[in-house]
């Protein structure tokens, strides 16, 4: 619904340019205009409809398990990439040595903070359900 009016505009501006045909220069002018226009309302539309239907979440909502130490591992396997980046991409020297490893505790770290996450809401809801009373 959003977008109907733009589809109009477009429309119209189509039927401008075929009957005024003989001007060619102020049509092109004319047209990077409603082109602007119609820009800015197919903008608006698109995020009228994503504060209308796109639900909002807070930062860390989806990697809520993300902490300090993966930030810090994070940061040191950037920092390691980029020195093996401007070495040249070396593939056996020390540099790439660091790299692996940064990249690989990096890794690690997030998997396990997944695991660890997934495995305490597992235990929780065995010991709920271990604790609800039957009928």
């Amino acid at each position: 619904m959003q977008l109907q009016p733009v589809l109009t505009a477009l429309e119209n501006l189509i039927t401008f340019v075929t009957l005024r045909s003989n001007g060619v220069t102020d049509i092109i002018s004319e047209a990077v205009d409603a082109e602007n226009v119609l820009y800015d309302h197919i903008i608006t539309a698109i995020n009228t409809a994503a504060n209308a239907y796109v639900p909002k979440r807070k930062k860390n909502f989806y990697k809520f398990w993300w902490d300090e130490e993966i930030n810090l591992l994070k940061d040191e396997s950037i920092e390691s990439n980029k020195l093996w980046k401007a070495a040249g991409k070396p593939r056996n020297d020390p540099i790439f040595d660091k790299r692996q490893k940064c990249r690989a505790r990096y890794r690690k770290r997030i998997r396990d903070s997944e695991k660890s996450v997934l495995q305490s809401y597992t235990n929780d809801l065995h010991d709920c359900l271990s604790r609800k009373k039957r009928p």
